[in-house]
């Protein structure tokens, strides 16, 4: 490999792109990160998305005409939530000014914040999620049974308002594709 093939790889302009620096490669994790908060939500909240609001809509369609299996509160709660972030990442836009790694900084600190507060939150309930997938498993150690409404709804605002500020500070960043 020549010298000049390095310098230009696809690795190198993840993390050190000349326009962007590192930006690529942290968004590209970010990335990431939604998708398995979106898949970890779906399968230990039940049918709620925290990243996909969309999905939320749709959900919360099929659980107004009465559909088995779909929480009308979560979805609502999700929604909200997820507006809320987007505020919130709106007010660290307004503060970080100019500067692009104070946004990514303050945003990913945010973002962390409400992920952790949210698993704290699941692990304190004492139950295990849903009682649907492999999460059946959790029966033999004795656990059985889904979060109740009033953890599930909490735990999806606050990953929502987490994926919210994330979205809100990935749209400021504006690094093309």
């Amino acid at each position: 490999m020549t010298q000049s093939s390095q310098e230009h790889g696809l690795g190198r302009s993840l993390v050190a792109d000349p326009a962007f620096g590192p930006l690529r490669g942290l968004l590209l994790l970010l990335t990431v990160v939604t998708g398995v908060v979106d898949a970890v939500s779906i399968l230990a909240l039940g049918r709620v998305f925290v990243a996909n609001m969309t999905g939320n809509v749709v959900f919360a369609a099929f659980a107004v005409v009465g559909a088995p299996g779909f929480s009308l509160s979560a979805s609502l709660f999700a929604v909200a939530g997820f507006l809320a972030g987007a505020y919130g990442g709106g007010l660290l836009i307004v503060r970080a000014g100019r500067d692009r790694g104070a946004l990514l900084r303050a945003g990913a600190a945010a973002e962390f914040v409400f992920a952790a507060v949210a698993l704290i939150i699941a692990a304190l309930s004492g139950d295990p999620g849903v009682t649907h997938g492999t999460l059946q498993l959790t029966g033999a150690l004795g656990r059985t049974g889904a979060f109740g409404a009033a953890v599930t709804d909490t735990v999806a605002a606050l990953l929502a308002i987490a994926m919210g500020v994330q979205n809100a500070v990935a749209r400021k960043l504006a690094v093309p594709d």
